[in-house]
């Protein structure tokens, strides 16, 4: 049986967040600023096939 990849299940989701909780550390650690900060939440979110209306989407 091969698994599908469903793009809100809570696999995805966990680490979708968690990526999105790593850049915003480094944005208050003052690592990246605000611009990148909105540029690198766009990329993890094409990355985990979040869509950018989604209530999941940050």
């Amino acid at each position: 049986m091969e698994k599908t990849n469903d793009v809100y299940g809570p696999e995805n989701l966990i680490r979708y967040h968690t990526a999105l909780a790593f850049v915003d550390l480094l944005e208050a650690e003052g690592f990246i600023g605000n611009a990148d900060r909105e540029a690198i939440y766009a990329l993890i979110a094409r990355r985990y096939g979040i869509d950018k209306d989604s209530i999941f989407a940050a």
